[in-house]
């Protein structure tokens, strides 16, 4: 087990050697004015071509059960953003839960739970129109990356036994997010989503990278490059069974698993680990993983790996 006082040297080291004012941060700008925009954990943020994009959810009527998608976007680095307008459809959105954005190639597509399925909107010129909703998938926590025109994303659902076992779906489009796909002839009802974990117990909370090898250096002509799923997973599924971290990893734009349907242990830890985060880090080869989550209540802890997952530094 890494050593737990990591955290507080890695800041007073970053501390003693940074000036006060390290990244030219300035005062916050206002975003989305108003007491009807809300967040809960569904602020979504992406960037491309210099515009920034944020997607969240916003409380129609101040009504606590009508909450619906929103969307705006700056085009000046921030400083301005424009009103923000419904996306979706207006579909009623999940409160307490996560939108998923991501913005690439002058596309950006978003999804959005509300209650059970998953809604997809896309928009083809960097946000400044949008298509509409369509159904994407059942289930809660979309999460989204992009690689070339490719997207993939990932999402968890109880269609097999109910809140006490959730597992994580697969789809990919190769139309920038217009359309959703599995691979094919790996969808399962009701939404074709490829299932990608089959364990006793919850995996949930998942999120998604993916990267290409650095040589590479326009797209493939066929699905390749690496897509990496981490979750949280209470495995074997009891009721006092803790959470640790498991993850997974493909090398075929999500043909194939490395580690099939149970993922591999990043580590044992001694509390819950809940809501991870990864990064896949392209500058050298082999790339970097890099992964963050909080473990018990108030604690947030940091890894890394080399090797696509299967080993983690102990930063000791």
């Amino acid at each position: 087990m890494f050593q737990r006082s990591l955290a507080a040297a890695l800041l007073l080291a970053v501390l003693a050697i940074v000036p006060a004012d390290p990244l030219g941060w300035r005062d916050e700008v206002l975003v989305a004015p108003g007491p009807a925009v809300l967040t809960y954990n569904g602020l979504a943020i992406s960037t491309y071509d210099s515009i920034i994009h944020v997607a969240g959810v916003v409380n129609c009527n101040l009504e606590p059960e009508c909450l619906l998608p929103w969307y705006t976007r700056s085009t000046d680095g921030g400083r301005t953003w424009e009103p923000p307008r419904h996306i979706c459809g207006g579909q009623h959105a999940c409160p307490d839960n996560q939108i998923a954005m991501v913005a690439d190639d002058g596309t950006v597509v978003v999804l959005a739970p509300t209650g059970g399925a998953i809604w997809r909107d896309f928009s083809p010129d960097n946000g400044v129109t949008w298509e509409g909703s369509s159904p994407f998938g059942q289930g809660l926590r979309p999460t989204v990356t992009s690689l070339w025109g490719w997207r993939h994303a990932v999402w968890d659902d109880d269609r097999f036994g109910g809140a006490d076992n959730t597992e994580l779906f697969f789809k990919r489009s190769m139309d920038q997010g217009r359309t959703w796909e599995p691979p094919q002839g790996q969808g399962v009802p009701p939404d074709n989503g490829m299932r990608l974990t089959d364990l006793p117990g919850r995996s949930e909370d998942a999120d998604i990278c993916s990267e290409v090898l650095v040589e590479e250096a326009a797209p493939p002509p066929q699905p390749c490059g690496f897509i990496i799923v981490v979750w949280a997973d209470n495995f074997p599924g009891g009721t006092q069974d803790k959470f640790n971290l498991r993850i997974n990893w493909s090398g075929t734009g999500g043909e194939n698993w490395f580690y099939g349907t149970s993922g591999w242990l990043v580590w044992p830890t001694e509390e819950n680990s809940r809501y991870p985060a990864i990064d896949c880090y392209e500058a050298a080869y082999p790339w970097t993983l890099h992964l963050v989550w909080q473990e018990g209540e108030n604690k947030i802890y940091y890894t890394r790996s080399t090797d696509r997952g299967a080993n983690w530094d102990s930063l000791q």
